[in-house]
């Protein structure tokens, strides 16, 4: 019982997770199209790398949500989602061609597209009775993340250029990539009915 009791970390950390998260693909928000016009890419081009973010959860959601039902495994799509959140933020510290862009926008869009199995483990944590508040709850860690990591975006470029909106994305997304190891297979549910 007592291994059990000292899962209730566990809540707070899938928050941590889930604000990281989010962080780490939207610190470039504020600052991507003028980097991009800063790198000599044309307007249309521009336009191309940012809806590749839209593209591509367009076109993987619905397949992500369908293979995570048949096989169970959110733990791993919610890895793989970190994983690509990580390599599209800090990536284009070291990529300066265009094209390698349009390619790391998709790959932060096809993070996006695992956001189903976060809300869906998360809210598997809760009796049914609790699932309401449990997507709330999760939900208001998700729009924090995008919030705070715009608004750090265009701070840290203003104060110390384009790179370090980026690095600060990678260093939010490998943190979300080291607490999500520590997520909990026991249901939350458990833990609730324990004194």
């Amino acid at each position: 019982m007592n291994g059990l009791k000292n899962n209730h970390y566990r809540i707070p950390l899938f928050y941590v997770v889930t604000l990281t998260f989010w962080f780490s693909m939207y610190t470039c928000v504020p600052i991507l199209a003028s980097y991009l016009e800063y790198l000599g890419a044309s307007y249309d081009t521009i336009g191309l790398i940012i809806g590749m973010y839209g593209l591509t959860q367009l076109l993987l959601r619905i397949p992500v949500g369908v293979v995570s039902d048949r096989y169970h495994k959110r733990r791993i799509f919610i890895t793989f989602g970190l994983m690509f959140s990580l390599l599209s933020g800090i990536g284009i510290v070291f990529v300066q061609e265009v094209s390698w862009i349009l390619i790391l926008r998709a790959l932060a869009g096809a993070a996006a597209a695992t956001w189903v199995d976060f809300t869906i483990l998360f809210s598997s944590y809760f009796a049914k009775e609790h699932t309401t508040k449990a997507i709330g709850n999760i939900s208001f860690f998700s729009t924090l993340g995008q919030m705070v990591g715009i608004l750090s975006g265009g701070w840290f470029a203003a104060a110390f250029g384009f790179e370090s909106a980026f690095i600060v994305g990678g260093i939010a997304g490998a943190i979300g990539l080291s607490c999500r190891f520590s997520l909990s297979k026991i249901p939350i549910s458990v833990l609730k009915r324990l004194p």
